[in-house]
């Protein structure tokens, strides 16, 4: 029976990621609402493939950038890493740190302080402040879309109910029902429809129900009290007032 090799690269380190950190990477980028694959691309600019930098500056020392986005430690985000977090980023047991750290960076203020990001024609935005995974699971799964100031509402005002506004002068020509009865409900039922507080007859203002949650921009004003109703009373409120004076009730 022939014996079986191995092939010669099985069991060897991804050479683009040896420290394994690329699934960590496209984890974070989505917390942070950043396409993992742009954030995946940025770091294959910057350090993926090795932790130093590698770069050597002027005087022949090489660069003091770390990690899979090279934060530079001369006066760049690497100190500003270690001013807010209070971990080294030149140790190598604080990359998944300076990772996050990166890309939390990065969804404020988009991929400008990465110059790897530029020289292979990443956009300074390209991949930030797309929809949270939530937000993305929630679309597919067909769900309405809420909007952030709350959710929507009509600005269609509500029809108010308007009343039979002659009952009351058919009692003021009614010499038996007499004219106190008719003038009374009259100026009952004109009262209530500029406060909207009656009920039944003469009620021009829609139910009051509990109050809502606000809203991000407030609906359009519903007027509470029916203009031509309201007008139409104040006439035939005028008109009983006149025949009560002058004794003329029918």
């Amino acid at each position: 029976m022939a014996r079986q090799y191995a092939l010669p690269t099985e069991g060897k380190p991804d050479k683009s990621d040896p420290r394994g950190m690329a699934a960590y990477i496209r984890e974070t980028a989505i917390k942070y609402g950043i396409d993992p694959e742009v954030a995946l691309k940025v770091a294959k600019s910057e350090g993926l493939s090795s932790f130093r930098s590698g770069v050597r500056t002027k005087s022949g020392a090489e660069e003091p950038s770390f990690g899979a986005f090279q934060l530079y430690t001369g006066g760049g985000l690497g100190n500003q890493f270690q001013k807010e977090t209070g971990l080294d980023p030149s140790d190598p047991k604080n990359e998944k740190a300076t990772i996050d750290y990166a890309l939390k960076t990065a969804a404020k203020v988009g991929w400008g302080p990465w110059h790897g990001a530029k020289n292979t024609g990443i956009g300074e935005f390209e991949g930030i402040g797309g929809a949270s995974p939530e937000k993305t699971a929630a679309t597919a799964a067909g769900a309405t879309p809420v909007s952030e100031g709350g959710p929507a509402v009509s600005d269609a005002p509500q029809a108010a109910a308007s009343g039979d506004t002659g009952g009351f002068l058919d009692k003021l020509k009614n010499p038996k029902s007499g004219a106190s009865e008719g003038l009374g409900e009259a100026i009952s039922g004109l009262g209530q429809a500029v406060t909207g507080a009656g009920k039944g007859l003469y009620d021009t203002a829609p139910s009051r129900a509990a109050p809502a949650a606000p809203a991000a921009a407030p609906a359009a004003v519903v007027p509470l009290v029916d203009p031509k109703v309201a007008e139409t009373q104040r006439q035939q409120l005028a008109m009983a007032m006149q025949r009560l004076n002058s004794g003329r009730l029918y």
